[in-house]
């Protein structure tokens, strides 16, 4: 909460703090080929969800000191494509990403990805908050 705190003191008067994050949520993969998409499975974020859930709260707080006000939110997908799992994979070791993905996703990917032009697709549901900056209260 504390860099919330500073966030708010660097802020101009009445500025707008946007504060997007990703649904606590297990983010769904697809394959997606000329013939449409076919969902084989979720990604396990059950330590991500716990992130998020947490940074929220601390939002909220903030909220409830009066130091901002939520003037808008929205929901939206994002979309991450990837050419093969390989491809997916790397891009998450690069990342070090730790969520976990079950095998039987991988095994139903591989399979699901023989088609040519096929490309996998994670999607994550997110939030965005568009929160007006307050005065301090005395």
């Amino acid at each position: 909460m504390h860099v919330l705190r500073q966030i708010h003191t660097a802020m101009r008067p009445h500025g707008v703090l946007i504060d997007i994050h990703p649904q606590p949520e297990d983010p769904r993969v697809e394959i997606v080929g000329r013939d449409g998409s076919i969902s084989v499975g979720r990604v396990d974020w059950t330590v991500d969800s716990r992130v998020i859930r947490d940074a929220r709260k601390r939002l909220a707080a903030v909220q409830r000191e009066g130091l901002f006000r939520l003037e808008r939110r929205r929901m939206f997908e994002f979309r991450m494509y990837h050419d093969s799992v390989d491809a997916w994979l790397e891009y998450r070791r690069d990342r070090d990403t730790t969520s976990v993905i079950p095998a039987r996703l991988l095994r139903a990917a591989r399979r699901e990805m023989r088609a040519e032009g096929s490309r996998l697709v994670v999607v994550e549901r997110a939030r965005a908050s568009a929160l007006r900056r307050m005065n301090a209260p005395s």
